[in-house]
């Protein structure tokens, strides 16, 4: 990522200042050796010793310098690492700006994208507000819409309740459709939303379960829109039963978090390659994407609509219902029964781990007071 640096980076750096300053020092030390043994004129006794402490630090000097060429260590970096303060060198810290990049590094970095005319975008806004008539159609569908409901006996962290979960299966589709609900004792909108929202670098990447990364894997140029997000983001899961279930990958379309005029919150995405999208995306320069076969060993997944759903619960918008929509196919030979039995806890998993992530957030916030 770009500004971005693991921990280990520094490390490195410490090792290649070293490894410049040993250089640096043998090769000065070899040449006053030499210099101060023609002086004293003792050309035969003292010529050899120098000359082994010049080669020597002539030697460690070309190691050092071809490892800083080949990328290994960084030398002129880690002599200016080196020289600063321990409070001001990076620590690697996500998000954190610890170098900044040339141009041409930036450029040769960046990512692949497509140019969106205007009747590209407006078929991806049409491609989002589908989805989220569908998300918000069940969040507020009445308890008799669903088949199952299951609830959960222990309160969460910060929350009034525990986990409700709601299953429906609909005709149309091989998959049900579940939601999680909870209801949020003592949060903001923002604290929610800084942790439920996705995109590259998020917070959910660190508390999804099963998820390996978040990546934007084609930017949005030309004519944009913030409806429909930066670009196409992927999502990529893990293995699991010791490799018996394949690691998935969703290209998805997100309309990212906004607030409807009743207050509500509402973030919602769905698949390129589910069958409706994929229709509506036809003559746009995702369609290529969206019709690409599946990768070995990787099987592209399908969400037919997924999203959040932030309900506020007092007039001061502290106290909120939470509901997560998810309505996946993993494909790739998963029984469903086998994918039915994990959603819930998935559910449950996740907005477990989300609410003690909100109150890092608010730790954090704290610590910047």
């Amino acid at each position: 990522k770009i500004g971005t640096r693991p921990p280990w980076t520094t490390l490195a750096d410490m090792a290649a200042a070293v490894v410049a300053r040993r250089c640096l020092v043998g090769l000065r030390s070899g040449r006053q050796g030499a210099t101060r043994a023609s002086a004293a004129g003792a050309a035969s006794a003292a010529a050899p010793s120098a000359g082994s402490e010049a080669w020597v630090g002539r030697c460690a000097a070309v190691v050092g310098l071809s490892l800083g060429a080949l990328g290994v260590l960084d030398v002129g970096r880690a002599r200016s690492a080196a020289r600063r303060p321990l409070a001001e060198r990076p620590h690697g810290r996500v998000g954190a700006a610890s170098c900044e990049e040339a141009p041409a590094e930036a450029a040769a970095r960046q990512r692949p994208g497509v140019v969106l005319s205007e009747s590209d975008v407006a078929k991806l806004l049409g491609v989002t507000a589908r989805v989220v008539r569908s998300v918000l159609g069940y969040a507020d569908a009445p308890e008799s819409f669903w088949d199952e409901k299951k609830v959960g006996g222990r309160k969460l962290q910060g929350c009034d309740s525990g986990v409700t979960i709601y299953a429906k299966k609909l005709p149309d589709f091989t998959s049900r459709v579940f939601m999680g609900v909870v209801d949020v004792s003592d949060a903001t909108a923002a604290e929610l939303v800084e942790v439920m929202t996705g995109h590259e670098g998020c917070r959910k990447e660190k508390i999804a379960p099963s998820v390996e990364s978040f990546v934007n894997a084609l930017e949005f140029r030309g004519c944009t829109s913030p409806a429909i997000g930066e670009g196409v983001l992927r999502i990529k899961t893990l293995p699991s039963l010791l490799g018996i279930i394949s690691s998935r990958r969703f290209d998805y379309i997100v309309r990212p978090f906004y607030e409807l005029p009743d207050g509500r919150w509402v973030e919602v995405a769905a698949t390129l390659q589910e069958e409706r999208v994929a229709a509506q995306l036809r003559g746009t320069p995702l369609q290529a994407l969206a019709e690409a076969p599946d990768e070995k060993s990787l099987v592209r997944g399908l969400d037919f609509g997924s999203g959040f759903v932030l309900e506020p619960l007092d007039e001061g918008k502290r106290r909120w219902r939470v509901k997560v929509v998810m309505h996946l196919d993993p494909r790739g030979g998963l029984p469903l029964w086998v994918f039915d039995k994990a959603c819930p806890q998935f559910l449950t998993d996740f907005l477990k781990l989300a609410m003690l992530e909100v109150e890092k957030v608010r730790e954090e916030q704290a610590r910047q007071w």
